[in-house]
């Protein structure tokens, strides 16, 4: 009798020890996760990724792609299964001109058009992230830290109507070439944008900005 509870005990126990280990392994394969590669294969061509055109490119090309200002394209019933969206053109201040879509915004410089665009903001799935990724999951599969993380100010999101009020960022240096920065609403991505990098640049919002936040409340 002795002997047979003995083995049964033994049993349970080498159960046990099979349970353990294969949670385990369960928690570190779940904790790990894989690095995006298309982010930085993608941004270290200027490009966000989803958006039709980059850092550099020709906003005459941006113009002929959209068909600008073709009421014979646009009035023609059939182009509108192409899905193309229409592109509208602001000159917003100084020499600056935007040009943007339903789900992206490019700007450049009336002077020195021949440099193209330096600014891309885009709405849409971005490096293959959508609006439902949170900015937990871009950080840990980015494959490089990010420069800065935290609140972002009117100066950063300067492209999105609204202002910084709870708007966060995740903001890269891809190279030092490009800056690439993903937004967030409720920790939920909103919108990405690249521009050529700069190495003064200060993100987020400032001391001062902080203070008068601080006394409003």
């Amino acid at each position: 009798m002795k002997k047979l509870l003995s083995a049964i005990i033994a049993g349970v126990m080498m159960l046990s020890l099979a349970s353990c280990g294969g949670t385990e392994n369960n928690n570190e394969s779940s904790s790990s996760l894989p690095v995006n590669e298309q982010f930085l294969s993608t941004a270290r061509t200027g490009m966000i990724g989803g958006a039709q055109f980059g850092i550099g490119a020709d906003p005459d090309d941006i113009l002929s792609y959209h068909h600008f200002d073709d009421e014979d394209y646009w009035n023609n019933a059939e182009n509108a299964d192409k899905g193309l969206q229409m592109l509208n053109v602001d000159y917003i201040g100084g020499d600056k001109v935007r040009m943007y879509t339903e789900d992206t915004k490019y700007y450049y410089l009336e002077s020195d058009k021949d440099s193209g665009i330096y600014f891309v903001a885009y709405f849409g799935n971005a490096y293959g992230y959508t609006n439902t990724t949170t900015d937990s999951y871009i950080k840990a599969t980015a494959g490089i830290s990010p420069v800065y993380e935290g609140a972002a100010s009117d100066d950063d999101l300067f492209f999105l109507y609204g202002g910084s009020v709870d708007t966060t960022m995740l903001a890269y240096s891809v190279d030092d070439k490009y800056d690439v920065d993903f937004y967030f609403f409720n920790g939920m991505l909103i919108a990405t944008t690249i521009q050529n990098h700069d190495s003064a640049r200060q993100y987020g919002v400032s001391e001062d900005e902080s203070s008068d936040l601080s006394s409003e409340i």
